[in-house]
């Protein structure tokens, strides 16, 4: 016990956490000094232009981190990337089901709402997984590059599940597979990713090693910023949440602690590394806020984005970020052999 409180406390000494922290107390700390309530004309806030040209970059980033070492180690671990990343797109796909009748039977969210908050939480939150990977890096632990690939596959399945669902539901049109794989495909966050990931490998094929380190440069400082207006927008949430059904802020913590301890087991009963099981639970935990409200925005209007979006931003982020990915690094460190 005294073991993982160390862990949690390591955790928050991780400069993007901090980050993050700083933004949250910002958020509730000078509203409640200047006496204006919730509103957030108090606080600064970056430009949606500023923000939006910040998760492309952060996003861009990550995929050139991943690209020289994906090319590298997946033709090593080939079959092991092959297997782990199906497994994880499978789950994708069916783990919204499952959420979606839990949602239906236990709160009373309409079948619209039920299922853009299933394929959210069916799917990834990138920023969950680059705060895990700051704080692998900041224990040493190491873990499959490859996985960040495994990352970018995995916005897809849900995006697609949840847009099935609406429509079984007969909460949405009928859409053929070509325009749902248009709504899964088509927003910055999938593409951000892949492009970085081209990038990155044809900088490892070229031996680019100097312009590899000039993109990587603003990574930390921009990833820093990226998280303090999260934890800003975070702050503010906590408003919507008067708004929510009866024991659906709950299913923001249970859930992921569900999957997340589902895929500690995953990642243990693969034989897999410390960080690698960590980061299958991390994947399987999290739930995005933004590859996926962008396409059920677009896809599924009626959908209720004041309480998906600030489900999986406002309760499963820092959830997540605060206490399972330290939780699930303890798992993993206790039951996994490294490897």
């Amino acid at each position: 016990m005294l073991y993982f409180i160390q862990i949690i406390f390591q955790n928050l000494l991780n400069i993007p956490l901090l980050c993050f922290v700083c933004g949250y107390l910002m958020a509730i700390v000078i509203p409640f000094i200047l006496k204006s309530g919730s509103k957030m004309v108090f606080v600064p806030r970056l430009p949606k232009a500023v923000l939006d040209w910040l998760t492309v970059y952060v996003l861009f980033a990550i995929g050139v981190k991943g690209g020289g070492p994906i090319l590298v180690h997946s033709l090593a671990d080939g079959e092991a990337f092959l297997g782990t990343s199906v497994l994880l797109i499978l789950w994708g796909l069916i783990q919204p089901w499952g959420a979606f009748y839990w949602l239906r039977r236990s709160t009373s969210l309409d079948s619209a709402t039920a299922a853009a908050v299933a394929a959210a939480f069916g799917s990834v939150s990138i920023m969950t997984f680059v705060t895990a990977l700051s704080f692998l890096d900041a224990l040493g632990e190491r873990y499959m590059p490859w996985l960040i690939a495994t990352l970018a596959l995995m916005e897809l399945p849900a995006i697609v599940a949840g847009l099935w669902i609406a429509q079984r539901a007969n909460a949405v049109s009928q859409l053929t597979v070509s325009a749902l794989l248009k709504e899964a495909l088509g927003n910055k966050a999938v593409i951000a990713i892949l492009v970085g990931l081209g990038v990155g490998m044809a900088l490892e094929v070229t031996q680019l090693s100097s312009v590899y380190r000039i993109l990587l440069v603003p990574f930390s400082v921009a990833l820093g910023v990226f998280l303090f207006d999260t934890g800003m927008r975070v702050g503010v949430s906590k408003n919507f949440f008067q708004s929510f059904p009866r024991g659906l802020g709950w299913f923001g913590i249970y859930m992921p602690m569900i999957n997340g301890l589902i895929g500690v087991a995953m990642g243990c009963g693969f034989g897999m590394s410390v960080g690698g099981t960590t980061l299958i639970a991390v994947l399987m935990a999290s739930a995005s806020y933004i590859a996926v409200p962008a396409a059920m925005r677009a896809a599924l209007p009626q959908a209720n984005a004041a309480i998906y979006m600030p489900l999986a931003l406002g309760i499963a982020f820092p959830f997540n970020v605060l206490v399972g990915i330290p939780l699930f690094y303890y798992l993993a460190k206790t039951y996994t052999s490294s490897v």
